[in-house]
């Protein structure tokens, strides 16, 4: 709008815009996140993307996934907040290109670059949709997932309550959850956690992957 006043007001009103995007931002030290101290390069990511969480900013980035060999793509997103799980950080965005909700973990970044673009934040993109997070780790399709837990897990299952979980009790004690999500790789890491007081019903490729990785754990010993 102010461009029509000419070219010199436009080119100062840019210098102005670019001093006030320094982002000089630091973790307060009375928040403890981990023993260990935040990578270099996470920490580098963590900058930039709290500057254009804040302003609303579209973000390019690199992106090493967790499967298929780690795999790299180029993503331009919507960045909307970063949440901390199982000591890593992860950011929650809107991915253009696959055009719905992703979660990326930010050592899996390779670089990133905060784009001189906005975006409007979309309403139904909030962080309590960290309690899905295991799936959209991996970018994974939509499964079924059923878990039968002893007795004695009944407290920890309620940390984690998955959209759309139905949970009943068997008549031997046992907790059967059944839920949806996309990808399994997150959930197998948390069904390690409670080994050996699990038994997984479906999906079987879920089951068959763990038989055959306890194994090879079980000839490591």
């Amino acid at each position: 709008m102010l461009s029509r006043f000419g070219s010199k007001t436009g080119k100062v009103l840019d210098a102005l815009e670019r001093k006030m995007s320094a982002c000089n931002f630091n973790l307060p030290k009375h928040i403890v996140f981990s023993e260990q101290a935040m990578p270099p390069q996470v920490e580098e990511h963590f900058r930039k993307l709290n500057f254009a969480i804040a302003n609303l900013n579209q973000v390019e980035m690199i992106y090493s996934t967790a499967y298929k060999g780690g795999e790299q793509s180029t993503r331009v997103v919507d960045p909307h907040y970063l949440l901390y799980q199982e000591n890593i950080w992860y950011l929650r965005a809107y991915c253009r290109e696959r055009k719905e909700p992703r979660l990326f973990a930010l050592d899996r970044i390779e670089s990133l670059r905060v784009l001189d673009r906005n975006f409007l934040p979309k309403p139904e993109i909030t962080p309590e949709e960290f309690k899905e997070a295991f799936g959209v780790i991996t970018d994974g399709d939509l499964v079924s997932v059923v878990i039968r837990f002893d007795n004695a897990c009944k407290p920890y299952l309620k940390r984690f309550i998955f959209p759309g979980q139905k949970e009943k009790e068997l008549k031997d004690g046992r907790i059967e959850l059944r839920f949806r999500t996309s990808g399994l790789k997150g959930v197998k890491f948390w069904l390690y956690r409670h080994i050996p007081h699990f038994e997984v019903v479906e999906p079987k490729d879920l089951k068959e992957e763990i038989r055959t990785e306890l194994q090879a754990a079980m000839e490591r010993i």
